[in-house]
């Protein structure tokens, strides 16, 4: 396993087209076939297989004209033909807010392009909230 700038690269790729609301270059960094699956932070939000994927993506940006993830620095790696990220970006709402997430995923090898075959994003709860009591963390 190496740090992989390629793997990294895409994420930063990834995070500008969702800012300018570029669901066509979006998507076409998402892997083909049955095997993509994006887990949002809704309950709702389990996308799997690449065309609910690219729709569920589209239909995403369109509702809130781009999503703007802030201030993240990726850490890639990869192995062959697999690669996968993790990042703590902020979510920069409308009004300038932000709202901290944590992102990961896993990225294959598609002829010469890294696509992402699966992302998951998170916003982190206490462990007060979830289990009522406060755990080591």
């Amino acid at each position: 396993m190496e740090r992989s700038e390629v793997i990294e690269t895409l994420v930063s790729k990834v995070y500008e087209a969702m800012k300018r609301g570029d669901a066509g270059a979006v998507v076409s960094l998402i892997a083909t076939g049955s095997a993509s699956l994006v887990i949002g932070t809704d309950p709702d939000e389990w996308r799997s297989g690449a065309e609910a994927v690219k729709a569920a993506l589209k239909a995403e940006l369109d509702a809130m004209g781009g999503i703007d993830l802030v201030g993240g620095q990726p850490e890639g790696y990869s192995v062959g033909t697999v690669g996968w990220f993790a990042d703590r970006p902020a979510l920069r709402l409308p009004d300038g807010s932000r709202v901290p997430v944590r992102l990961t995923g896993v990225a294959v090898l598609e002829g010469n392009a890294w696509k992402l075959v699966q992302t998951h994003v998170s916003v982190g709860v206490p462990n007060e909230e979830v289990v009522g009591r406060e755990l080591p963390t």
